[in-house]
């Protein structure tokens, strides 16, 4: 596009210096012409041909060029004149939306030069501090936020030096009737010839949501500490009723009552330490998988008192954290593993006893009790099995939605696999 801009400026001069020529020559005839039709004696070649006419030629010529450099200079000029009005009728176009873009904007802008003085303010900066707008472009930022904010705004403009821009600062400012506005604040930096001159606040008021969002956190806390009491009210009254079953099972005789009685005891402990542990912990719904199978399983060792028996025990557990409606059925499982275990797997004496809970890459848990005793005999099946202790595990297992296997090698081992999903729901 531009070449042929050129080529046609370039026919445009050929034109002009052809017609300078063609005229000059033109006046030049003529007035030969002339001199002849006044001077009969005189020819016309030789008039054509005298000195006289050649330095009329001249003068001829040195005109029509000053006329085309003339009409050449005109064009230009006209053409760099119809340009400009052009790119000045851009320009006003593109301030005009800027300014109706900055004008009808929802959130207040406010415009600082590097002093932090108010240099330009939209409609909605006006109505948001209520003041007129000459009486804002009086102002400087630090007139409009309290006193122990000026550190963090300082910091915040600190960043806008370095970074070119801040998001989502929050902090206070004043208005013309003296209350103070919670504000969101997002500000980019304003440069000219590669400095930064100033910067462009977007100022969002937040006042109503912080109120609500300050109502939401002490609901919050006010659920939470009710859920403690929960929990805390829950490990009491099972206390109590382990409490109560001992009563009972000291006033027994029967050795399988006064076990199945124990047993039951150990179940209660294995759900209060859950609601122990819930009641002491910030998160009330979530709880680390590590401490509670070690507080369980060291609690379980010493309640049947195999310290004397050369049984060490291993922890194995990953960095997880269970909904509290996965880590009863858990919980209960693990417990009757590590009973069993304890009760039938070391007949004679010392053994190993390992307790593990792992999470595997694909996001599915897998726990369960290994020991290196006796083991199972080979044509028992697991889930033929009719304890109440077995029921428990296949029940809770079918409930976690979960497979149960059991490996006979160098003893036995019994994990539980099961997929955890968001929320805790099952």
């Amino acid at each position: 596009m531009g070449s042929s801009k050129v080529s046609r400026t370039g026919v445009f001069a050929v034109k002009v210096i052809a017609l300078g020529v063609v005229t000059a020559i033109s006046f030049w005839f003529f007035d030969a012409a002339l001199h002849s039709m006044l001077a009969p004696e005189a020819r016309f070649m030789e008039e054509i041909l005298s000195p006289s006419s050649h330095e009329l030629l001249k003068r001829l010529i040195l005109m029509s060029l000053i006329l085309l450099f003339s009409l050449i200079s005109s064009w230009r000029y006209a053409r760099r004149l119809k340009e400009g009005r052009r790119l000045l009728m851009v320009a006003e176009e593109k301030e005009q939306k800027y300014r109706d873009l900055f004008e009808n904007a929802g959130d207040a802008i406010f415009v600082l030069d590097n002093s932090f003085n108010y240099v330009d303010v939209n409609r909605a900066a006006v109505d948001m501090l209520g003041f007129e707008r000459e009486d804002l472009l009086k102002k400087n930022v630090f007139d409009l936020i309290p006193n122990e904010q000026t550190a963090a705004s300082l910091r915040e403009f600190e960043t806008l030096k370095q970074t070119g821009g801040y998001k989502n600062f929050q902090g206070r400012l004043i208005t013309k009737d003296g209350m103070w506005l919670d504000v969101e604040v997002s500000s980019t930096a304003i440069e000219k010839d590669g400095e930064k001159v100033g910067s462009r606040d977007i100022v969002r008021d937040i006042t109503e949501r912080k109120i609500i969002m300050d109502a939401l956190e002490q609901t919050i806390k006010e659920k939470e500490m009710l859920l403690k009491e929960i929990h805390h009210r829950a490990k009491n009254n099972l206390t109590v009723i382990q409490s109560l079953l001992y009563l009972q099972s000291t006033e027994m005789e029967d050795t399988r009552s006064r076990s199945a009685l124990k047993e039951s005891q150990e179940r209660l402990a294995s759900i209060s330490l859950i609601h122990s542990m819930l009641g002491e912990s910030e998160d009330v719904k979530n709880m680390k998988m590590s401490e509670y199978v070690s507080r369980l399983a060291e609690s379980l060792v010493k309640s049947y008192g195999i310290e004397g028996r050369e049984i060490q025990l291993y922890m194995d557990v990953d960095m997880i954290y269970l909904d509290i409606q996965y880590m009863m059925p858990c919980g209960l499982i693990i417990n009757e593993l590590i009973t069993n275990a304890i009760k039938y797997a070391f007949p004679s004496g010392p053994g190993r006893l390992e307790v593990y809970f792992k999470e595997s890459p694909e996001g599915c848990y897998v726990f369960g009790v290994r020991d290196n005793g006796v083991g199972l005999p080979e044509d028992m099946k697991f889930d033929g099995l009719t304890s109440l202790g077995i029921k428990i595990i296949t029940t809770l297992t079918e409930q976690l939605k979960g497979s149960l296997e059991v490996i006979r090698q160098d003893g036995t081992d019994v994990r539980v696999s099961f997929r955890a999903l968001p929320g805790g729901s099952r």
